[in-house]
């Protein structure tokens, strides 16, 4: 981060690099959206960055970008609740019981899952996203 404050924009780059897959694997759970997602890590990053110097402990840049990463979610998520209301229908598969290991029932209940937080608010998709996926 240092480096990055004493104008080496490189430096910013290896950070932008260690934390897009987490965010961005975030963002698209948060948003349920691919677009969406990608609009909210870029919007990120540019946000980080031009604020970065507000950023008071380095050691804590991760859970920084966080918190910048998820009021862009709930900002772009607020503007699209608005523009339309997305009704996510239930096939039974949270009914359904998978057996560890097998692909095709991994995939059944990793997409049950993601049906799921798609019902929950945004704000209990945020908790549970942050403290049971994300480690925070």
């Amino acid at each position: 981060m240092q480096r990055v404050l004493d104008g080496d924009r490189e430096a910013f780059g290896a950070l932008m690099a260690r934390y897009r897959d987490r965010l961005g694997r975030y963002a698209l759970r948060m948003l349920g959206n691919r677009a969406d997602a990608e609009d909210a890590l870029q919007e990120t990053f540019i946000r980080a960055y031009r604020s970065l110097g507000s950023c008071n402990d380095p050691e804590r840049f991760g859970p920084w970008v966080y918190g910048i990463l998820v009021n862009r979610c709930r900002t772009l998520g607020a503007k699209r609740a608005r523009r339309a209301r997305v009704q996510v229908a239930d096939d039974g598969l949270l009914a359904r019981t998978a057996t560890p290991g097998d692909a095709a029932n991994d995939q059944a209940l990793r997409d049950a899952i993601e049906r799921a937080l798609a019902r929950v608010s945004p704000t209990l998709r945020e908790a549970f996203l942050l403290r049971h996926v994300e480690d925070l």
